[in-house]
């Protein structure tokens, strides 16, 4: 990403789903693009929906290491005892007024301070596309990150092709043999592994 000479700071609000292995590959490509252009900055939101040291101490050492990357932490969700447990991305959902108060405080420091920098968008975890409707009440864009490699999302497309196209549910290939080939992996994928992925 490169900013318009006319633009003096930027700034990219990241929101990663909780975890410390969705944090690094996200965090590793903010270091990315913070040192392409010296004018950008960027925020973490971080949700906290369990107890994780490591989160912290990889946090701490990015902090240190690059001041143009912070992180904020968002308040802590604290699920009702009396109601079942919610589904991840639930409580994501939960998260969006504390993202919306968080963003709000980045934007009118923008505002009444000239030299802050000014918000450019979201960049969202693939489980945090809920955040795309936030980014929207700021009339900014959100870019969705997808943490995992490519041979994943190439997996994604073939079971969405399978099932728009062909009408085929992958569950159907429960205890089967076949082996299914797919442009997006070297070798063939026992279609069993298939459905149990998918089950």
């Amino acid at each position: 990403m490169e900013l318009s000479s006319r633009m003096k700071k930027a700034e990219l609000v990241f929101i990663p789903t909780p975890g410390i292995s969705h944090l690094v590959s996200t965090v590793e490509v903010a270091k990315l693009l913070v040192d392409r252009d010296e004018r950008l900055s960027i925020t973490f939101l971080i949700m906290k929906l369990l107890l994780d040291p490591k989160v912290d101490t990889f946090i701490d050492s990015v902090s240190t290491a690059c001041n143009r990357i912070r992180f904020i932490h968002l308040s802590k969700y604290e699920p009702d005892p009396n109601q079942p447990s919610k589904s991840l991305f639930s409580l994501i959902e939960s998260q969006k007024p504390n993202v919306k108060e968080e963003v709000s405080r980045l934007v009118s420091r923008s505002e009444s301070s000239p030299g802050s920098p000014t918000l450019a968008g979201f960049v969202l975890d693939m489980f945090c596309t809920c955040m795309i409707d936030v980014a929207n009440e700021f009339a900014v864009p959100s870019y969705i990150f997808l943490t995992s490699g490519a041979a994943f999302l190439g997996l994604q497309f073939y079971v969405q092709a399978l099932q728009d196209d062909q009408k085929v549910d992958p569950t159907e290939f429960k205890g089967s043999d076949a082996e299914l080939v797919m442009p997006c992996l070297e070798n063939p994928l026992p279609a069993k592994l298939f459905a149990f992925c998918y089950a």
